[in-house]
């Protein structure tokens, strides 16, 4: 399985030691500095699949020929 690494390193940085826990509490309960960051926040979130659509791909016909077929789902 491959992993990015990220979480185990924050995990490693949140217990490794005491300072490592008291900046993730602190981090967790300050105020976002941050405020285009925070606005981004409260953006909806569409699915990808809400604006890109499926396609149904299907055996080959009798032909031999395959065929596409847009779906609305």
């Amino acid at each position: 399985m491959v992993h990015c690494g990220y979480e185990p390193s924050s995990v490693d940085d949140t217990f490794g030691s005491l300072r490592g826990f008291v900046d993730t509490v602190k981090a967790t309960f300050s105020l976002y500095p941050d405020k285009e960051a925070l606005a981004d926040l409260d953006r909806e979130v569409r699915p990808v699949y809400s604006y890109n659509p499926l396609v149904q791909i299907e055996a080959p016909s009798s032909e031999g020929v395959a065929v596409a077929e847009e779906s609305r789902a």
